[in-house]
């Protein structure tokens, strides 16, 4: 009788196990870099909107604080008087503040008078878009991140007394310890998801592993059988091994099917 040689398992460079596997790091990744991304400009939504509620009540705080100089001074409500008086409202804003940098300028961008730090350059003290945007009128402010992980706001405000333009007043705020602590949180969220993302997976892993190992066992069988019927012959033990799956899934069914279709 002939006999053909028996059949060498066949083994799949990319099977069920590696698809699911790949399968599901790409979903965790992908989730990953939405969750990232989602939370970043959330909590920067949160810090600007915190930054800009900030600077209004700054800004109707300086225009209170400079009409009540003008008065005490008993000076005109008028460009003029600004800049005489120049010197005279920052030093007072910032013993009052102690908290910001600031400077007085015209109302053409000129510089007046200013307490900036010794460390401004000059593009820093005459120069910026929010100045420019006060020159013109606007209330502006720009946010400035720095390579060694702090946060400056430069806020430069149209200064309206009796509804007249009298000059500029422009600060420079440190917000480093409010962009640090987002960051800190952004850490945690990121970490707690990684923590969550790696037991999810390796959960979903060993669910997977439970799916496929019967599907294996029947794949054996079936070679084996394969090979037992080229010989006329019938292993029973494996039969009666289908027929007694005790998985009550579509996979025990399958089993159980196959071991009496044989």
């Amino acid at each position: 009788m002939y006999h053909k040689n028996p059949q060498k398992k066949r083994r799949f460079r990319f099977g069920i196990r590696m698809q699911m596997t790949a399968g599901l790091l790409a979903v965790f990744l992908i989730s990953g870099i939405f969750l990232y991304l989602i939370t970043d400009r959330q909590l920067e939504k949160s810090r600007e909107g915190q930054i800009i509620r900030e600077l209004q009540t700054v800004r109707e705080n300086a225009e209170i604080y400079i009409r009540q100089v003008l008065i005490l001074n008993d000076a005109n409500n008028d460009e003029q008087s600004f800049k005489n008086l120049a010197e005279t409202i920052v030093q007072e804003m910032y013993g009052s503040s102690g908290r910001y940098e600031l400077a007085a300028y015209s109302k053409d961008g000129e510089l007046l008078a200013y307490n900036y730090h010794k460390n401004r350059n000059e593009k820093d003290v005459g120069e910026g878009a929010e100045l420019q945007e006060a020159v013109e009128g606007n209330t502006a402010f720009t946010l400035v991140y720095s390579e060694g992980g702090s946060l400056e706001v430069w806020f430069a405000m149209p200064v309206i007394v009796a509804e007249r333009n009298v000059g500029i007043i422009r600060y420079c705020m440190n917000y480093t310890e409010l962009w640090q602590q987002g960051e800190r949180m952004k850490e945690v969220i990121v970490r707690v998801a990684a923590a969550v993302f790696i037991v999810a997976f390796f959960l979903i892993f060993l669910l997977l592993n439970r799916i496929l190992k019967p599907v294996q066992r029947l794949s054996r069988v079936s070679r084996q059988m394969s090979l037992d019927l080229e010989q006329d012959q019938v292993n029973i033990d494996l039969l009666a091994g289908l027929a007694s799956s005790a998985r009550r899934d579509e996979v025990g069914e399958l089993a159980r099917d196959y071991s009496a279709m044989l």
